[in-house]
């Protein structure tokens, strides 16, 4: 069992605090009008900064040490990266642990609904595994087998926070592997 080391209330407050100045200060000293700084600060980049804070939180991992490319794409182009070219309706959104790259389908409202946050939320995860290498000592099935295990959790945390309407199952039978995997 972990035990979590938790950051007096005051840290949090005082860096939320810190980070609203940085943002009026920034919409004064810009010549754009405040709506188009407002639209900039919801952006894709600024939003994945802010939920890998939740995946530390969530899963006690430190902070990352560089960010996945992300790339928001239409369902033929993830199909063809995720599933290798064939249909896969259920996947929505994929880590490539080579190229340190996020493939995410561009039909998900990443800045409104909270479900499909979440599944950005499994995918930096896996981006966090990758980094930290906690499961780089195991077979290639059963790393695979508790990676997803782990993203499926943080996930369901992460959703949690928001409502208890919605939980995303780990389908155990579909990670099985072999005595000798």
């Amino acid at each position: 069992m972990h035990t979590r080391t938790c950051r007096p209330l005051w840290h949090e407050i005082l860096k939320a605090v810190i980070g609203l100045w940085c943002v009026w200060c920034a919409m004064l000293a810009s010549a754009e009008p405040t709506n188009v700084m407002l639209q900039r600060l919801q952006s894709i980049p600024n939003l994945v900064v802010a939920l890998f804070g939740e995946v530390e939180k969530l899963a006690e991992y430190k902070g990352p040490t560089s960010y996945p490319s992300v790339h928001q794409i239409g369902r033929s182009e993830l199909e063809r990266e995720a599933c290798a070219g064939r249909p896969c309706w259920r996947v929505k959104a994929a880590y490539v642990r080579e190229k340190g790259w996020l493939y995410i389908d561009n039909s998900l409202d990443l800045q409104s609904n909270v479900l499909d946050r979440s599944i950005l939320v499994h995918e930096l995860v896996h981006h966090m595994q990758n980094l930290s290498q906690r499961y780089a000592g195991l077979s290639q099935c059963k790393r695979y087998m508790l990676e997803e295990r782990e993203a499926f959790d943080v996930q369901n945390a992460y959703l949690a926070q928001f409502t208890p309407r919605h939980f995303i199952p780990f389908i155990e039978h579909l990670y099985q592997c072999e005595a000798n995997q």
